[in-house]
């Protein structure tokens, strides 16, 4: 891993995900990445710190669901409120809005349990692919898109998905950091794969809802295999399925996202 003092301060993926205030009312900034509008991904590992801030214990995410409302400016900052759904004796529900200068433009609901004391490994899947070592290709997430605080090395230098991804500098050892990482790399061009088998190379796709299910504690210490695919489309809308996979072959997160193919003249958000 890159130590802290070799690259700028803008490049570790700890800072996208910086939450300020007490209570239940609480600011973030936002880091413009890949377009004017907030990346969705900053949106839902921001989301995740807030619904785990607790000073009785630790809680980690068992999964997210998100509804993106209306675009946020980047480089701006957001407002999040948090409402407790259900406080149970080792699980947690919260529901979050994000807000814009009065505007909402997402909920968020996040389950919660508490970290286990001695959690077993998970079982192996069989992946095909080995991690990489090194690579000549500049994928675009970097040369175009300004993710600089991940390396991204596409399994086929001609397609985006699948890919995999790792933190330019090491994360913190705090679970919540680790899933709002994933949460961050779960949104990582899955339009992209809806919007390639839309057939109008004209529309824009935009995100609807996403979905994380985590599996297990959340680690994100080396490379990460995201693989999207295209699970169903019907006219305007599409449903893109994809797994999060160590390096070691264990299913880390499993990822839904809803795109809608805004065509021209159509209006959305």
């Amino acid at each position: 891993m890159t130590l802290l003092g070799e690259v700028d301060r803008g490049q570790r993926l700890a800072d996208l995900f910086v939450v300020s205030g007490e209570g239940d009312e609480l600011y973030a900034d936002t880091k413009v990445i890949a377009s004017p509008s907030i990346f969705g991904g900053q949106l839902f590992g921001l989301a995740v710190v807030a619904a785990t801030t607790s000073p009785d214990g630790t809680f980690i995410p068992v999964s997210l669901q998100a509804q993106l409302l209306d675009r946020g400016v980047a480089g701006s900052g957001i407002d999040i409120s948090v409402a407790t759904l259900r406080d149970g004796r080792s699980t947690r529900h919260r529901r979050l809005t994000l807000d814009q200068g009065g505007r909402p433009i997402a909920t968020v609901q996040v389950a919660l349990e508490t970290l286990p004391q001695d959690a077993a490994a998970a079982a192996a899947s069989h992946l095909d692919v080995t991690p990489p070592t090194s690579s000549d290709h500049r994928s675009p997430f970097v040369v175009r898109w300004g993710f600089d605080e991940v390396e991204v090395v596409h399994h086929d230098p001609e397609a985006i998905h699948p890919l995999w991804v790792k933190p330019r500098v090491e994360l913190p050892d705090d679970p919540a950091l680790h899933a709002a990482a994933i949460a961050f790399v779960s949104d990582m061009a899955l339009v992209l794969v809806a919007h390639e088998a839309g057939g109008d190379p004209n529309a824009t796709p935009l995100t609807v809802d996403h979905a994380i299910w985590f599996h297990g504690v959340p680690r994100f210490d080396d490379w990460l295999f995201l693989d999207a695919r295209l699970s169903s489309r019907q006219g305007d809308h599409a449903l893109v399925f994809a797994t999060i996979t160590s390096a070691e072959g264990h299913l880390v997160a499993t990822v839904c996202q809803g795109v809608r193919l805004k065509r021209s003249g159509n209006r959305a958000r």
